[in-house]
């Protein structure tokens, strides 16, 4: 979530008058055109509160206004915040909600659109409700409804769209398929005004990957040296893709020496699972012996894969049909696509590798 959980937006800037007190009177006189006006007042000191930190102040200026207007979208959408817990919030921390109701935010941002929130002069609320709706979503593991929303919110604030765009191109990238989507949406969230710096590294990271999936060489080592470089923490998961993705490029431009030095600084990081792209490495390198003794004896020791040691599966099952060795490649096909049909998500590769695959079954 952002760095900066940000004001809420101003629904006006006019000031209030003193005699605004006397419009109750009138308003329990039945006044609607008081009514009218009285409802931006609360929904301002709603707001004022809510900025303080405030969430009982705040909960009881909204409760007058739903009283005044039940169908006021920016009441509800307000109400969403303080159910999310903004009063309460740690946007450095990885859980930057942690008294969230997120079922009952959910309802009430979902309560707020569906009465026109996305009206002109309330777009701030409209963005923030879009983004929170978003990650309440995207908390309770809902990932499509998560991206429905930030979609909509790429779409309407293109700009300003930092989280929208990262974790979008991430289900993109990690669950839905849809690489070609993640690489479009997630080149312009660098440059987005909400952008978050402390998570620059993962998101060139994830650029990196995307790049090396086209093929897209010079795409891939500059990324990757842009996120080891923003990285927060340099000993991290994504910091370690990074160099294994440089020295994939490396090996693919048969440069083992150089691929070798950036492999022993992902080993550095976690060397246990870094050595399938090891064993990747001698593969690209045409090396195919040394590729499948690192392999075996990588999934010899192997007793639940993930994806990352099932690269391993599929480096043995293409060095053997480099060496054209029908019988052992289909072994190491047909266990792949038993090992990966196991996982719950399937990224990109997974998905491209299994088609590949398949149609490699069908011929032999």
């Amino acid at each position: 979530m952002p760095d900066e959980i940000g004001v809420i937006e101003p629904q006006h800037t006019k000031k209030w008058p003193v005699w605004v007190a006397v419009l109750i009177v009138i308003i329990l006189a039945g006044g609607w055109y008081a009514r009218g006006l009285a409802v931006p007042y609360f929904i301002e000191k709603a707001r004022i509160a809510l900025n303080d930190e405030d969430a009982v102040v705040a909960t009881k200026n909204l409760n007058i206004v739903l009283k005044l207007d039940p169908r006021n979208p920016v009441a509800y959408a307000y109400l969403g915040h303080i159910t999310l817990g903004l009063d309460n919030a740690n946007p450095e921390s990885d859980t930057p909600f942690p008294s969230a109701d997120f079922v009952k935010a959910i309802e009430y941002y979902e309560k707020a659109l569906s009465l026109g929130l996305a009206t002109a002069k309330n777009r701030g609320v409209y963005k923030q409700s879009l983004e929170f709706a978003g990650y309440s979503y995207w908390s309770q593991k809902e990932y499509d409804k998560a991206v429905g929303k930030y979609l909509e919110q790429i779409e309407q604030f293109p700009d300003d769209s930092f989280w929208a765009r990262y974790l979008t191109a991430s289900d993109y990238f990690n669950r839905s398929n849809k690489p070609v989507e993640a690489l479009e949406i997630l080149t312009m969230a660098p440059n987005s005004l909400d952008a978050s710096k402390r998570v620059f590294g993962d998101v060139y990271t994830l650029l990196t990957r995307l790049s090396s999936y086209f093929g897209n060489s010079l795409d891939v080592k500059q990324y990757a040296t842009l996120a080891i470089d923003n990285a927060v923490d340099k000993k991290s998961t994504n910091v370690q893709i990074a160099y294994l993705n440089i020295a994939i490029q490396l090996a693919k431009e048969k440069n083992l020496a150089k691929a070798l030095g950036e492999y022993k600084k992902a080993e550095a990081i976690h060397k246990d699972s870094s050595v399938c792209t090891l064993s990747n490495i001698y593969f690209f390198n045409s090396d195919y012996i040394k590729a499948i003794e690192i392999a075996k004896g990588k999934i010899a020791s192997t007793t639940i894969f993930d994806y990352p040691s099932s690269t391993c599966i599929e480096v043995l099952a293409r060095s053997y049909l480099a060496k054209n060795n029908k019988i052992e490649s289909k072994k190491y096909l047909e266990q792949y696509m038993n090992v990966t049909n196991a996982f719950k998500d399937k990224n990109v590769y997974v998905m491209r590798n299994r088609e590949a695959f398949q149609k490699i079954l069908d011929d032999i």
